[in-house]
């Protein structure tokens, strides 16, 4: 089975994560240009059918944290070979198996950042859930930190309480001198101590050398409160991840 030839590559990477779902073409060797982003509440057979109507690809390469919305991924590409990504499928080195509970989104991250950059690094990828994970420079996920990302944060309070308003927009504020200020304010000092300690923590397990990896929907924010501590942005750092895996 195969859709229209407008667009063509061997895989279609799918990265179903909890608030959007990525979706790409790609070969053994890059990303294509080809590309499509739904929200991850929308996706059902009959809309993840029509965003591909005019690309055509021979294997799907899933990796999904939404277990329902996996199921009906599947049910709708069952026409094709099918791997999906975790601990199970991952290579030996990186011993996935050995974290618990491991999304394998952060499996994908962890592959793609050895692979591409062979070099131990802490691994942040800022999305609904801001996970970090650290790996040795074998490949070896050594273990990581998980807590709530910036749309909980932005949306959480304006819903929760009556007179704190909507954030749609971040930035650095000297001092809050009215409630938008201050939750700005807030947000941005309070991410900006969390990462910085929580990356403090995360450098006693790897040497004096390694490189802090920043990725995810939001890791433009997370590369501007961090400054320059941030030595590699790679927005599509799980896609490419999932390419690996073809191999």
């Amino acid at each position: 089975m195969t859709y229209s030839k407008k667009v063509s590559a061997p895989f279609l990477l799918i990265d179903n994560s909890n608030s959007f779902s990525k979706i790409r073409l790609s070969d053994k060797k890059e990303l294509k240009e080809w590309n499509k982003i739904i929200p991850t509440k929308e996706i059902t057979k009959k809309t993840l059918l029509s965003s591909l109507k005019e690309i055509s690809f021979e294997q799907v390469i899933l990796c999904s944290v939404v277990p329902k919305v996996a199921t009906t991924i599947k049910k709708a590409l069952n026409d094709f070979p099918l791997i999906e990504i975790n601990a199970n499928q991952a290579p030996p080195y990186l011993q996935a198996k050995q974290i618990q509970g491991l999304g394998n989104d952060r499996i994908a991250n962890c592959l793609a950042a050895h692979s591409l950059y062979q070099s131990p690094a802490i691994i942040i990828d800022a999305g609904t859930v801001i996970t970090i994970d650290i790996i040795s420079k074998e490949g070896k996920i050594l273990g990581g930190f998980l807590f709530p990302g910036l749309e909980i944060a932005k949306t959480y309070l304006p819903s929760s309480t009556e007179q704190i308003p909507l954030i749609l927009d971040l930035k650095k504020v000297d001092i809050g001198t009215n409630t938008k200020e201050a939750l700005q304010g807030g947000i941005f000092y309070g991410y900006q101590g969390l990462l910085e300690s929580i990356l403090k923590q995360a450098k006693q397990f790897l040497p004096e050398k390694h490189l802090i990896i920043a990725t995810g929907g939001d890791s433009n924010f997370i590369k501007q409160i961090l400054d320059k501590k941030v030595d590699i942005f790679n927005p599509h750092l799980t896609l490419e991840g999932l390419r690996l895996f073809s191999w």
